[in-house]
């Protein structure tokens, strides 16, 4: 989907803080406040955006490891893998990717050595599908 220069620039100003009011959006993007009600209703509507909960979960003892992959498998095999994935309570997002690796996950656990059993159990269950992986931490979400 093709954005329009207007909706662009709300987009980029809203993307990290979605709780802006919108007199501040129209401050930064120097667009009328019923402008910015009209698109941003727009772009939902569109299903470009959406309103969703944000939970931070340092506070509950979690974090947050993105585990990003490369397959050496066919599209078949590796939609089954991801269909997997997605079912795994401890999955809190799943993406293809561009760049370095084809896909990204975030796991939300208590302890980073969860993430070595994790990845273990998922090698024996699926064994041979990353060709290469890298993994990250979320230290902290906060508010802007």
């Amino acid at each position: 989907m093709k954005l329009t220069e207007k909706e662009a620039r709300i987009l980029a100003c809203v993307e990290m803080r979605a709780d802006l009011p919108v007199a501040r959006v129209a401050k930064e993007t120097g667009y009328p406040q019923h402008t910015i009600r009209y698109h941003l209703a727009n772009l939902e509507d569109r299903g470009i955006i959406r309103r969703a909960p944000f939970v931070n979960i340092v506070p509950a003892g979690y974090s947050c490891y993105g585990i990003y992959f490369s397959c050496r498998t066919q599209a078949k095999e590796v939609g089954v893998f991801l269909q997997q994935l997605q079912r795994i309570r401890e999955v809190v997002w799943l993406a293809e990717m561009g760049g370095d690796f084809q896909y990204g996950f975030a796991l939300c656990v208590k302890d980073v050595y969860e993430i070595r059993v994790f990845l273990k159990r998922l090698s024996m269950r699926f064994p041979n599908k990353f060709f290469d992986k890298s993994i990250d931490c979320q230290f902290a979400a906060i508010q802007l």
